[in-house]
């Protein structure tokens, strides 16, 4: 209470004067002034005279002792105290309610600005139903005004049924549910533009108090173009690039459910691998680009002949897989490959070129052949392989009589490209000797296969199959290429002096194209001198299509790369070529080098061929030495060089390199002392 008049306090009260913090012996000297700031006196003295006569409250600002403001409901009414004319007023603070007050509007005001001008897109849904839309959503959802949007459901901006088969209303209403219960919810969801374009949007639903209510502010991105990329990596990583066709990984997948379904429903199914006969021929023959239009148009005439349930799938190259399922009988599959060579029976019409191709087939049956989908593929494969061995256009059926070899071929083919892919392969150098000084000349690049048990698989193991499948064209493009980069290393050792590495080349290897450039870019990336690397020929390989690789050598010869002929005198009796090639050596087979100082006809043959070989001014090397008996012989005859387990058995790099430092001091002796220092390499 205070005085009308002079505005000094006349009552406070105890909660009063704790609020305002003035003690109570102050507020007797106190006026209205100390309290009210004084630029706001007046107003606050005509607006408490106007509220007491309307009777209700006036809000206004009054100040603590410590100069701080706070926001005051004021209740002001006429009284006397005494004699005097005062006025009564009940004050409520509310700056606490007033600050929250102005927040929120401050809050909403940002809210609204962001919600306006922002790029993303924004809905706000009461409920089920969206109340509002930003210009970014009316801009994503084509809506020429937000009353299009305003009032609808999620279901009603969206098709009837989602790209999943869902019905739109009650999945709508779900996925709503969720992010009510849950505070939040994302997903993937088709929606309609204004002009009835379908797009997908990632939703993003999140629950938020807005003016006293429960809304959900939803965004949503536009991701057709990441859903479309996403899923066109998804069928490239799943189906063939060239033909459409399922890849070997959807086939083997499709052919696990098959095999599934089989079991539970106990009926069978058929699995066939089928390539084109001679396609090698037709690529060649007619380019690659015709090669894979035949490969398309063969895809498409092999999918006419396969029912909805069938899968048909390009494995590599002309090889396809085709699983049947629901097949009870080798008749109904006997019928299928009929009508399939039937549909081949017309002409292929590409580029100008009209084509008649056969396919070599190979079935295997579940349960009978193998109850998984590897063992199914495998067998399968195994009864191509056999179909291709009886000739074009044929079909073998998977039986146990397959042949323990053709089994061994299989998974030994297989495990080599595993090793190709795990890099499995090692080089081992053995070394070789000049008979007439005893120091090492050079070594042989022989190649190992480090197993899985870590064994080491020889050569004649797996070279046969290696050549057979084509994977010595990698194999051997690996073995020239570390052997150049190992020599290229040795080259800066003091013992290496100008020692020459032999790579041995295989016909196939020969045959693929490019590859006599592949041998000197080997030796460019390396940075080995070319007069350091010797390529080991076999006859048979120089009398195949002799014009052809008689060019090729001596371009290697024009590089400086030796040329030696490897396995000399176990191949053809003509040696009219000799005479044609520039060969730097002639490699006697180690078949005449084991019992050399028993035999005399062993004797006389070594001896020509080295008289051979002086007469056309070529070297000769014995291989597979193993007693000092027959070094003396081979010095006797006049061999330039040697090597064998002698000397040394091939070494790893790190091993060669250990042996080299004990044993080439003394290999000026090759009589006894080189052999003392390999007693610990004497065996494999």
């Amino acid at each position: 209470m205070y005085d009308a008049d002079t505005l000094r306090f006349l009552m406070v009260n105890e909660r009063a004067m704790a609020h305002y913090g003035w003690p109570r012996e102050a507020w007797p000297e106190m006026s209205l002034r100390d309290i009210v700031p004084n630029e706001r006196l007046a107003d606050y003295l005509r607006s408490v005279q106007r509220g007491a006569t309307a009777q209700s409250a006036v809000e206004h600002q009054h100040r603590r002792r410590d100069g701080t403001l706070m926001t005051v409901r004021v209740n002001s009414s006429p009284t006397r105290h005494g004699e005097r004319l005062a006025r009564l007023e009940v004050i409520e603070d509310i700056t606490a309610g007033k600050n929250a007050e102005r927040a929120l509007i401050e809050s909403e005001k940002r809210f609204r600005k962001l919600f306006e001008d922002t790029r993303q897109t924004i809905l706000l849904f009461d409920n089920f139903h969206c109340i509002a839309a930003n210009p970014a959503a009316l801009t994503m959802l084509r809506a020429a005004r937000p009353e299009h949007i305003v009032g609808a459901t999620l279901a009603q901006l969206s098709p009837p049924a989602q790209p999943d088969g869902r019905s739109s209303d009650e999945t709508a209403a779900e996925m709503t549910r969720i992010a009510l219960e849950e505070g939040a919810y994302e997903f993937e969801w088709e929606l309609l533009r204004g002009d009835g374009e379908a797009f997908m949007a990632q939703v993003m639903m999140t629950l938020i108090r807005q003016s006293g209510r429960d809304l959900l502010h939803v965004v949503l991105i536009d991701i057709t173009e990441q859903r479309n990329a996403r899923e066109q990596i998804e069928y490239m990583t799943f189906h063939d690039a060239l033909t459409g066709l399922p890849n070997r990984i959807l086939g083997q997948d499709r052919l696990m459910h098959d095999i599934a379904r089989a079991e539970r429903q106990h009926t069978s199914l058929a699995v066939i691998y089928l390539d084109v006969d001679k396609f090698k021929f037709i690529n060649d023959t007619y380019g690659h680009g015709l090669g894979d239009h035949l490969l398309q148009a063969l895809a498409r005439r092999l999918a006419r002949e396969l029912r909805g349930v069938d899968t048909l799938c390009r494995l590599s190259g002309d090889e396809f897989m085709i699983v049947l399922p629901d097949m009870h009988s080798q008749v109904q599959v006997a019928r299928v490959i009929e009508s399939i060579q039937q549909q081949l029976a017309e002409p292929f019409e590409l580029e100008g070129t009209r084509l008649v191709i056969t396919l070599s087939l190979g079935v295997a049956f579940y349960p009978q052949d193998g109850v998984i989908g590897e063992t199914l593929m495998l067998n399968a494969d195994m009864a191509l392989y056999e179909a291709k061995k009886t000739g074009p256009n044929s079909c073998r059926l998977f039986t146990p009589a397959i042949n323990d070899e053709l089994t061994r071929f299989v998974q030994t083919r297989n495990a080599l490209r595993t090793a190709l892919e795990q890099q499995s392969f090692e080089l081992h150098y053995q070394p070789q000797l000049d008979l007439r000084t005893g120091r090492m000349i050079g070594v042989e690049a022989l190649l190992r296969w480090r197993r899985a048990d870590g064994t080491l698989a020889m050569p004649s193991g797996f070279i046969g199959v290696a050549e057979d499948s084509g994977l010595i064209v990698p194999i051997g493009r690996w073995a020239l290429r570390q052997a150049c980069r190992q020599a290229a290393l040795w080259q800066t050792r003091s013992w290496w002096q100008r020692a020459v590495v032999a790579v041995n080349l295989s016909a196939v290897q020969f045959r693929q194209e490019g590859f006599a450039g592949g041998v000197l870019a080997a030796l460019e990336d390396s940075g080995l001198d070319p007069s350091c690397l010797e390529l080991e020929l076999t006859e048979s390989l120089l009398l195949d299509n002799q014009e052809s690789v008689l060019a090729t050598v001596n371009d290697w010869k024009d590089h400086g790369i030796q040329i030696s002929l490897d396995d000399f005198g176990t191949g053809y009796s003509s040696l009219a070529y000799l005479k044609q090639f520039k060969v730097d050596k002639l490699k006697i087979d180690r078949s005449f080098i084991m019992n050399l100082t028993n035999h005399p006809e062993d004797r006389a043959i070594v001896k020509a061929i080295v008289q051979l070989a002086h007469g056309l001014s070529m070297r000769t090397i014995a291989e597979g030495v193993e007693e000092a008996a027959t070094v003396d012989t081979l010095r006797e005859l006049g061999c330039d060089e040697l090597q064998g387990y002698w000397y040394s058995r091939p070494l790893a790099a790190v091993e060669l390199e250990t042996w080299l430092s004990r044993a080439h001091p003394a290999a000026s002796d090759p009589m006894g002392k080189a052999s003392g220092a390999t007693e610990d390499y004497s065996s494999e």
